[in-house]
């Protein structure tokens, strides 16, 4: 037979294969380790979901009672506002008897103590800082740390350890000064070492209180000290470190100030 030539210019087309991959033809070494890789992203995506499912959330709020000019008349106002937000810690700011005292520690807490009998029995308090024992918190610790001391005011910060079904974090409550800047830069400085300072470094924590000057304006101790602001509502501030979630504020008469609250969980690494 006559064979056929292809012209000058044509390329003559040359049937190609497709090369498919037969996983069944895998090494068996890569195979195993391909699904060993599988089965533990698989397995740790089950378990921190199971870790985020069992780790109990955390709600805590911050209250200036506006001590002197309302209190302990306004214990049962305060009282009720503090049972409608139902939070498992609070610290208030003057709860204590902290003008023209001199030097030293307060140690007058009787506003504090009024109001924790208005709260009744599932509140117990150490200083200032309140938590609601029926909804599974306990202290664990407790202590008072110095700050500098404004004109008139003995300033004092708070600091308290408390567990929650199995989950152990950190609330301290501050009250800085509100009539001199030099005071209040002193403030900020004692309480970034009370922060920093504290031999269990990993625990969540919470800061809360009156800063007595704009949140917005405590980014260098914010950054200094890790921490992620969750409310600002003026002066009245709640900054976390190792905990996520978001914050409210709300009106709380007879005080001069909003409360401030936030819901958070344990943030996961």
């Amino acid at each position: 037979m006559m064979s056929i030539k292809p012209k000058a210019g044509h390329i003559q087309a040359t049937p190609t294969r497709t090369r498919m991959l037969n996983i069944n033809r895998t090494p068996p070494l890569i195979a195993l380790c391909l699904s060993l890789s599988l089965a533990s992203a698989c397995s740790q995506t089950q378990n921190n979901k199971a870790t985020l499912a069992q780790t109990p959330s955390v709600s805590a709020m911050s209250l200036n009672i506006y001590g002197h000019a309302t209190m302990p008349k306004a214990a049962k106002q305060y009282a009720q506002i503090i049972h409608q937000h139902a939070p498992d810690v609070i610290g208030i700011q003057e709860g204590v008897q902290d003008w023209k005292i001199g030097p030293g520690l307060p140690t007058d807490y009787s506003r504090a103590q009024t109001l924790a009998g208005a709260l009744g029995s599932c509140w117990q308090h150490q200083h200032q800082i309140f938590i609601n024992t029926c909804q599974g918190n306990q202290f664990i610790n407790a202590a008072r740390f110095d700050l500098s001391d404004g004109i008139n005011a003995t300033r004092t910060g708070e600091s308290a350890v408390i567990s929650k079904h199995g989950l152990t974090f950190r609330v301290i409550n501050v009250h800085w000064d509100h009539e001199n800047q030099s005071t209040r830069d002193a403030n900020a400085r004692e309480t970034i070492a009370e922060i920093n300072n504290f031999e269990k470094k990993n625990l969540p924590l919470i800061l809360l209180g009156d800063f007595n000057m704009p949140c917005q304006q405590l980014e260098s101790m914010r950054k200094e000290a890790n921490l992620t602001l969750l409310i600002d509502a003026g002066i009245d501030c709640i900054f976390a470190n190792n905990f996520t979630g978001q914050g409210m504020q709300f009106p709380a008469p007879p005080s001069d100030h909003p409360g401030v609250k936030i819901n958070v969980t344990r943030q996961l690494n």
